[in-house]
């Protein structure tokens, strides 16, 4: 008898999991900083990029216009980088921008397919082309001083069934002389064998990441199925460490439709993906928006959610250090679709999270936030 209390005394102090402690809360956000046209006459009319540096500039790249424009945390204008053109220092389209560990503006031009480098006062340092064998358009860039540039690449075609394996996160070496690293095959973070998927890893970037201090980097698919992937170096190589659970989602990641159906029957926030020879709707429940690394070795994970009863809605996921979910919750007053509203770029050295809030689309602003009591 004594035994069988044992067994059961044993069962019953089985740790839980993830999904089984952590704190469930709504995130109050607090706004300290803006950017609009009650700070500035500067016009925001389609802002796409958004970064900062130790200093406080701001680097703001607007589809609608030829220079990046350079705000204090104030909303005021200082002054602008560039123009449009293919010499030193100008452009004509950016798709990726961040700032590497000497304080420099670093952007890559998909027209011009070439990286420039600024340095703090916006002139340009120099102009870097990858080898051609390597022509890939990054999307999401970052920079880990010991490790390099590491870049999301976002396709502008349909996904072929060969390409499943191929992956789509890139290690570019310090001098951007080549891609010396690639992981996380699209295999890993979704389902290609599906006909809408493959057509959203050709319209869409696939994933989210961030650079950890100890080198180690966090996935989160783009299509969010509850779980973020770690990524560790062995030998010089790139390989998957362990898989994170995340919050526990209340439907499955999407819904597709017939294309048969007319456009008015199709229900709001479905996108309409179209490839060379294919053409489908689908309206996706759960979304990754952003990952950030916080000076605690706390990871922030922004996520969109949709669902029956709170419609949608912009959310945490919180992991200690130790990567174990912790707290989840929506943000306070951060409602509606991520296309038509938020999307959040960047994270500061004061832990300000940079969102484009689109949800005036004839006054589109840039919002500095931070989760209050996180």
């Amino acid at each position: 008898m004594k035994y069988l209390l044992l067994i059961f005394s044993l069962l019953y102090a089985v740790p839980c999991s993830a999904q089984d402690v952590f704190e469930k809360k709504e995130f109050v956000v607090e706004i300290t900083g803006i950017i609009d046209q009650t700070t500035t006459d500067e016009i925001l009319a389609s802002p796409w990029k958004v970064v900062s540096d130790s200093k406080g500039h701001i680097f703001l790249w607007d589809r609608k216009f030829t220079s990046i424009r350079v705000f204090n945390r104030q909303g005021e204008f200082i002054k602008q980088i560039g123009k449009s053109g293919r010499g030193p220092g100008e452009f004509r389209e950016i798709n990726a921008m961040t700032i590497n560990d000497k304080d420099q503006l670093v952007v890559y031009d998909r027209y011009l397919l070439r990286f420039t480098v600024f340095d703090n006062l916006g002139n340009e340092i120099e102009t870097y082309s990858l080898p051609e064998k390597n022509l890939i358009t990054p999307w999401r860039l970052q920079h880990s001083p010991a490790a390099g540039y590491f870049m999301v690449y976002k396709r502008f075609d349909q996904l072929e069934r060969d390409e499943v394996n191929k992956p789509a996160l890139h290690r570019i070496t310090n001098n951007f002389s080549e891609i010396s690293n690639s992981l996380v095959t699209l295999a890993q973070i979704g389902d290609p064998e599906e006909p809408f998927e493959q057509l959203l890893f050709g319209a869409y970037p696939t994933l989210n990441f961030t650079l950890l201090r100890n080198n180690e980097i966090i996935v989160a698919p783009y299509v969010y199925r509850g779980n973020l992937l770690v990524y560790e170096q062995k030998n010089g190589e790139w390989r998957r460490k362990e898989e994170l659970v995340g919050t526990p989602l209340p439907s499955e990641p999407y819904k597709t439709f017939s294309l048969n159906k007319s456009r008015n029957e199709i229900p709001p926030g479905a996108r309409l993906i179209n490839g060379a020879n294919d053409r489908r709707a689908g309206i996706i429940f759960h979304e990754s928006v952003a990952l950030f690394e916080m000076k605690d070795s706390k990871v922030i994970h922004f996520v969109f959610f949709r669902d029956d009863e709170n419609g949608s809605y912009l959310a945490a996921e919180i992991y200690n250090k130790d990567l174990k979910l912790i707290q989840f919750g929506r943000l306070k007053n951060f409602e509606g679709s991520r296309d038509a509203s938020y999307s959040i770029t960047w994270l500061d050295n004061d832990e300000n999270f940079y969102v484009i809030d689109r949800s005036d689309q004839q006054n589109p602003r840039i919002l500095l936030c931070r989760l209050k009591e996180l």
